[in-house]
């Protein structure tokens, strides 16, 4: 990527390289601290968003969000796994990988961070409620019913959204071989 020369840019990797510690620091205990650094390093997302709006993004730096974004979900939600949440946490990463597979299958754009007309409101929605379902999931000596709930509606939002984005893209491409 060619991503990396704006502030936004910036925050972004610096986030990249806090969950790339996360992984490395916390192989056999997460503990409050650690809880706390991950948190930071979801809330900083928010930071590269907000200094990308005011003082211009870049498509590169727009991607390496999205990717980044993506590497959070697979950093924390292996750490649930790793310190004794239910496997079906993985989907979440998971889903990603498979919804860019599936387009490029069938010909449609998977690296668009707006894929519906521009708009990623729903998108950013479904980040966050994944994102803090992650968080709760991962906070030492919380409830196993609780985690497990929340992280299985986490599936079920994302799994829903990357279908909805999915079948607009779908009928893009149907509609452009119809027209061509």
């Amino acid at each position: 990527l060619r991503a990396g020369r704006g502030l936004a840019d910036v925050v972004t990797i610096a986030r990249f390289g806090m969950l790339t510690m996360l992984v490395v620091e916390t192989r056999t205990a997460f503990d409050v601290v650690w809880w706390g650094f991950a948190v930071i390093a979801v809330l900083l997302d928010l930071v590269d968003g907000a200094i990308a709006r005011r003082r211009g993004g870049s498509p590169e730096g727009a991607v390496l969000d999205m990717e980044t974004d993506q590497f959070t979900v697979l950093v924390l939600a292996s750490l649930v796994v790793q310190h004794g949440g239910g496997v079906h946490v993985l989907v979440l990463p998971a889903l990603r990988y498979a919804f860019v597979l599936a387009m490029w299958a069938v010909g449609a754009p998977a690296h668009d961070p707006k894929p519906v007309n521009g708009d990623n409101r729903r998108g950013k929605r479904i980040c966050a409620a994944v994102m803090v379902a992650l968080l709760i999931a991962l906070w030492p000596g919380g409830n196993t019913t609780l985690r497990d709930v929340t992280t299985l509606i986490a599936v079920l939002l994302l799994a829903w959204s990357f279908t909805a984005d999915a079948r607009f893209l779908v009928a893009r491409v149907r509609r452009r071989a119809v027209a061509g």
